[in-house]
């Protein structure tokens, strides 16, 4: 890890040597033109946005900005004193920095991430079975149709004279009931239990 932030360093150092020079030179051995000038100072606007914008993201995520704030800081204060060129450069090697900055840290994050979300996914697997079956249960509750009993032969009601239909408790038979009038009459008053 610290031989890859090395090369970045080395990279971005080379970067900005390289801006440097290219501005030092444009400015300082040519003519440029108003139309030119004020290309540079969009491009340089644009880049300052860009740069801000990507730091911001960074900050989000809980990366230490400090050198691509540094480096926008400089490009803001070239900008301020036209420099557009100059400032442009900065601006790009505070995105550049940022942006690298940024893809570290989500890389970080990524690898802590895993084991999280497939715990949620379980969770959330689990949670979606428990839901259904739970409304499979609602629904095979409400719609269970009603089983008629059946009509005991030779068992009389005493308040109507109709036959009545034994009455179950699960398997066993507890007593009868009367279809028309609703009377119940238990098993042990059928027996001669008091």
């Amino acid at each position: 890890m610290n031989l890859e932030v090395s090369a970045w360093r080395i990279l971005l150092t080379l970067s900005l040597a390289l801006i440097f020079l290219t501005c030092f030179l444009r400015v300082s051995f040519s003519q440029v033109s108003p139309e030119e000038i004020e290309g540079l100072r969009l491009e340089a606007e644009e880049a300052i946005k860009r740069a801000q914008g990507m730091i911001g993201e960074a900050k989000k995520v809980g990366v230490d900005t400090v050198g691509a704030e540094s480096l926008l800081a400089r490009a803001m204060r070239e900008f301020a004193e036209g420099n557009h060129a100059q400032a442009k450069g900065l601006a790009d090697a505070a995105y550049t920095l940022a942006l690298w900055l940024y893809n570290e840290k989500v890389k970080e994050l990524r690898g802590f991430m895993v084991p999280i979300q497939f715990a949620l996914l379980v969770i959330l697997l689990g949670a979606s079975i428990v839901t259904i079956v739970m409304l499979y249960e609602v629904y095979r509750v409400t719609k269970r149709k009603e089983v008629k009993a059946p009509i005991a032969k030779g068992v009389k009601c005493p308040e109507c004279g109709k036959d009545m239909a034994v009455a179950y408790e699960g398997n066993l038979i507890i007593g009868y009931v009367c279809p028309s009038c609703k009377h119940i009459e238990l098993k042990e008053k059928l027996m001669g239990f008091p």
